[in-house]
């Protein structure tokens, strides 16, 4: 098994770079497939709902009634910035506001406005401020690491004007905040009414 494992790293070490992206990515989805499929247990009692039950996790139901409310507004936005042709005016610093004016609402929710039962705990035990640790460190990767991903395989370019970090507009680091967490939520929806 080693063996075969060694001599796949040398057939692909001088592969092109789409490739090798190509194989990572095939990896990772295989990866999570098996997970999904061979550790998940589903739960017993879930009734079919797709909304958490309000009497066992009245956390994560507050924080994805609080997502789903939200997700049109900040959709909302960007419809209205590309229907109005306003994104043509930007500078580097207006896509900056807008975008952490938009993740804004779900950076400051645990903080200013928790339901109950979160406003009875303290912060760093709150099902809000998890979530959203969890989906900034997962934005900063898939921004950071992944996005090169994009650029090797589909030869994509950001061409707004932005102030960058890792070659990454640093809009977009709270712009994925704040659509990562509608996915999140739309994601937990549907694998709970399975």
């Amino acid at each position: 098994m080693s063996i075969f494992f060694f001599d796949f790293f040398d057939y692909i070490k001088d592969r092109p770079v789409g490739y090798k992206m190509t194989i990572i990515l095939v990896t990772m989805i295989s990866v999570l497939w098996g997970v999904a499929m061979f550790l998940q247990t589903p739960v017993s009692g879930g009734g079919g709902r797709y909304l958490p039950c309000p009497k066992t996790q009245p956390s994560k139901r507050s924080y994805e009634m609080f997502a789903l409310c939200y997700t049109p507004i900040w959709i909302s936005c960007f419809g209205m910035i590309v229907a109005t042709g306003a994104y043509e005016h930007f500078t580097a610093w207006t896509y900056n506001y807008v975008c952490i004016g938009l993740a804004f609402p779900f950076l400051l929710q645990p903080i200013l406005a928790p339901a109950w039962p979160d406003n009875q705990r303290r912060f760093l035990e709150r099902y809000s401020t998890k979530v959203n640790v969890w989906i900034g460190i997962f934005s900063f990767i898939g921004n950071y690491w992944f996005t090169h991903y994009f650029y090797s395989i589909l030869k994509a370019r950001f061409t707004m004007l932005a102030r960058q970090f890792n070659d990454v507009p640093i809009a977009l680091y709270f712009a994925t905040h704040f659509y990562f967490s509608t996915y999140h939520s739309f994601s937990n929806l549907l694998l709970r009414k399975k």
